[in-house]
């Protein structure tokens, strides 16, 4: 139980792992032909948002691991470890995700002091579901690869940083 009280079960996820169930029997055993083409697109897209909404949940949830330090509990020793022998990914899948986390996450500095995600504006829309993980990589990339004040003239002649630009 966490300081609001919520326990597991209290959570939704069981209720959501139900929906899931629910909604992939319904799609894979249904005649898609009694939808609509613009049934099946507003389908496409909202699954699509939920996915999203959901990938999002893993910045935070990998965050929590790591202060509770399940990784190195577990013998995994780091986290990359840890989530590719916790839940079955790649190690490229479970790179992604930490390295998306230390980009979106906002992280508690010894202090106690908590530190913004340090491309704030790509982490709100990332944690709204407006972007998915893969354009939250294709950022980064681009991110990574900008010098560090490399400034870019806008159309009105002020300079500006291209990382704000970007994110």
């Amino acid at each position: 139980m966490d300081s609001n009280g919520v326990t597991l079960d209290e959570c939704g996820i069981a209720e959501l792992a139900a929906a899931v169930a629910t909604l992939s029997n319904s799609v894979q055993n249904t005649a898609m032909t009694q939808f609509s083409d613009e049934d099946v697109v507003a389908l496409m897209q909202q699954l699509e948002a939920c996915k999203r909404q959901l990938a999002a949940l893993d910045t935070r949830l990998i965050i929590e691991a790591g202060e509770r330090s399940l990784h190195a509990r577990s013998g995994a020793g780091k986290m990359v470890p840890f989530l590719r022998h916790t839940l079955g990914l790649s190690r490229y899948d479970a790179a992604l995700r930490v390295k998306v986390t230390h980009h979106c996450g906002e992280f508690f500095e010894p202090s106690g002091h908590l530190r913004p995600a340090a491309l704030p504006v790509m982490a709100e829309a990332f944690a709204a579901g407006d972007i998915s993980r893969d354009h939250v990589r294709n950022i980064m990339d681009v991110m990574d690869h900008l010098p560090d004040r490399h400034p870019h003239r806008s159309t009105r002649g002020s300079r500006t940083d291209p990382r704000r630009l970007l994110a």
